[in-house]
């Protein structure tokens, strides 16, 4: 065969496999998720529980049943309770047994549920514990709540990049918003006779956003942070309102 030939062999080769991969890519389709419907968990039987199955039923709006099998019985969690275990997830599940004590209602197989929300400061942890005891079987404990706050600096850094954008857009209600009363006048009056224009509050956001907040000192309620090089190191204050953070003070670097 000659060269020529070859080498037409090899690109009609190359094409076919190229037109071949992007055909794949266009008819790949993005996986979703299959939302469970009932599902049913047996764990090893041990002398002091007997068999122990957790039996769960859900469909859009929450669970319709929830059931553990237990110490050679079926223990439901009521129907007038089934709705206190609203978004918590059923992969959090942690299964554990205990010996308990006698007047509590003796062996006791627990089934630990978690969820989490955010809320202004961090992460809320929920864990619901349903217990059932060999005296007196289903109890469902009171919901046991755990906070983990963010940092500093990210509250800092989140409250930071709000003021950041809205001087940014040259938008004055926006970072009304971002601040304090205190410290919307700071920015826009300062020690200036007159107000900061929006081609002023831009070039100034663009100017800020390079550096890094590096934090001073805090407090739960407040936070004081400074950016800029050593030469020139503006301050700001953030302060905890009833809407989260908010800048209320800019000190400019001398």
């Amino acid at each position: 065969m000659k060269p020529q030939t070859n080498r037409m062999n090899l690109a009609l080769a190359i094409g076919a496999i190229t037109s071949l991969m992007y055909t794949t890519a266009a008819q790949a389709s993005e996986e979703e998720i299959l939302p469970w419907q009932e599902v049913r968990i047996v764990c090893a039987e041990r002398p002091e529980t007997g068999k122990v199955e957790l039996i769960a039923v859900s469909d859009t709006n929450g669970y319709r049943q929830v059931e553990i099998v237990a110490f050679g019985k079926n223990h439901p969690v009521p129907p007038s309770d089934l709705p206190k275990l609203t978004g918590y997830r059923l992969n959090s599940l942690r299964l554990t047994h205990e010996p308990g004590y006698k007047e509590l209602g003796g062996h006791t197989v627990h089934l630990r549920l978690n969820r989490s929300s955010v809320v202004p400061d961090g992460i809320a942890e929920e864990t619901v514990i349903l217990s059932v005891s060999v005296g007196k079987g289903m109890q469902m404990g009171d919901p046991q709540k755990k906070v983990t706050l963010h940092a500093p600096i990210m509250l800092a850094n989140n409250a930071w990049r709000e003021v950041l954008l809205a001087m940014q857009a040259g938008d004055k209600d926006a970072l009304a918003k971002a601040c304090t009363e205190k410290g919307y006048q700071s920015i826009v009056k300062g020690i200036r006779a007159q107000e900061a224009t929006a081609d002023q509050l831009k070039g100034w956001a663009q100017a800020w956003s390079k550096w890094p907040l590096r934090i001073q000192s805090q407090t739960t309620t407040s936070l004081e942070v400074r950016f800029g090089s050593n030469i020139k190191e503006h301050g700001v204050s953030f302060l905890k309102t009833d809407d989260g953070w908010k800048l209320d003070q800019w000190l400019p670097g001398e």
